[in-house]
């Protein structure tokens, strides 16, 4: 399995250009948690996407770039108009939201209304959702968790994500 997960990191070449091995988007944040999709953001540049970008409200849209330059920041969660984020998405080739959808069948709607894409919930019970299927992760970890665990998740799981895809397709 670990050889498998070795093969779809991308290697680099002088041929690649920017945005190649990965453009990351994440959807939320909060006045209370402006940290969350910068950990998302932060945690997919360092495990070697190009670009992160982050769709956030105008109230916290400053303190995300504060922390970090290299994140590019979208305040656009406050339009009236949901195509100001959304006509983002298809440049990007993986994301994660911030926001609980809740149910499993809020899963599947919110799965179909972004194009039949997988959905991660990281919680108590970790729900993976994909092609019509959902898978529980109940299995017993730390029980004292530390801030952001989901977070670095959700980043690394819509990296290695896209990874394994675009090998697939480069590897039938």
């Amino acid at each position: 399995m670990l050889n498998l997960f070795k093969r779809c990191i991308p290697k680099l070449t002088s041929a690649l250009h920017k945005g190649q091995c990965g453009r990351i988007g994440v959807v939320g944040g909060s006045f209370d948690y402006s940290g969350a999709p910068y950990y998302v953001a932060m945690t997919a540049l360092r495990l070697g996407a190009d670009l992160s970008h982050v769709f956030c409200s105008k109230a916290i849209a400053p303190s995300i770039r504060a922390y970090s330059p290299d994140i590019i920041v979208h305040s656009t969660l406050d339009s009236q108009n949901v195509a100001d984020t959304v006509q983002w998405f298809p440049r990007l080739h993986a994301g994660g939201l911030q926001e609980s959808v809740g149910t499993e069948e809020a899963l599947k709607k919110v799965s179909d209304s972004l194009g039949g894409c997988a959905i991660l919930l990281k919680g108590a019970e970790d729900v993976l959702y994909s092609r019509g299927q959902v898978v529980v992760n109940n299995s017993p970890a730390g029980l004292s968790r530390c801030g952001g665990q989901g977070d670095l998740l959700s980043a690394a799981t819509a990296l290695f994500a896209h990874w394994a895809q675009q090998y697939s397709k480069s590897n039938p």
